[in-house]
C-alpha cells in the first residue's frame, strides 16, 4: 500500500469508517526509518502521529465491538510504536480490561509506571491510574488485586 492510500485508510478511521482487522499490521512500521533527509525526518513524523491515532482508534472501535484479539494487536503496536504515549497504554489497557483480563491490565499499567519513572521520573496520569482498582495500581507486583 503506498503513502496516500494508506495515510486515507487511517484517517477515514476518524470519520466513522469500518475499522478493518488487518489494518493493524500494515500500520507497524515507520516511513523510511533509515533516512536522514530533513524532509523526511518532517513527513515521518506526521505520519508516525497519524498511524499512531490511527491505531488506537482501531483498539478503541475493535473493544468497543467485543472484538478483543485484533483491539489488543491494535494497542500493542502503538504501545510499540511509542512506549511513552498514555493514550496507547489506555486503550490497551482498556481492551485487556474489556476481555476480562485484569491481570494483563495491571500488568501492562506496571509496566508502563516503571518506564515512565525510569524514563522521565513521573508516575502515570490519575486518570489512567482510576482504570484499575487501588490494590492494582500498586508498584509492588506481591499484593493481591481487589475486585473493581
Amino acid at each position: 500500500m503506498d503513502l496516500h492510500e494508506s495515510v486515507h485508510r487511517m484517517r477515514s478511521l476518524e470519520t466513522g469508517a469500518r475499522p478493518e482487522e488487518g489494518l493493524s499490521d500494515s500500520l507497524s512500521h515507520d516511513l523510511l526509518p533509515d533516512w536522514l533527509d530533513e524532509w523526511v525526518v518532517v513527513e515521518r513524523e506526521r505520519y508516525r502521529q497519524i498511524r499512531l491515532r490511527a491505531l488506537e482508534t482501531l483498539c478503541r472501535r475493535f473493544t468497543e465491538a467485543g472484538k478483543h484479539a485484533p483491539a489488543i494487536e491494535a494497542g500493542l503496536s502503538a504501545v510499540a510504536a511509542d512506549p511513552l504515549r498514555e493514550t496507547a497504554q489506555r486503550v490497551l489497557i482498556e481492551a485487556h480490561i474489556a476481555e476480562g483480563n485484569l491481570s494483563e491490565a495491571v500488568r501492562q499499567y506496571r509496566t508502563y509506571a516503571r518506564l515512565l519513572d525510569a524514563e522521565l521520573g513521573v508516575e502515570p496520569t490519575a486518570s489512567l491510574t482510576a482504570l484499575l482498582p487501588a490494590a492494582a495500581r500498586a508498584h509492588h507486583p506481591g499484593k493481591a488485586v481487589a475486585s473493581p
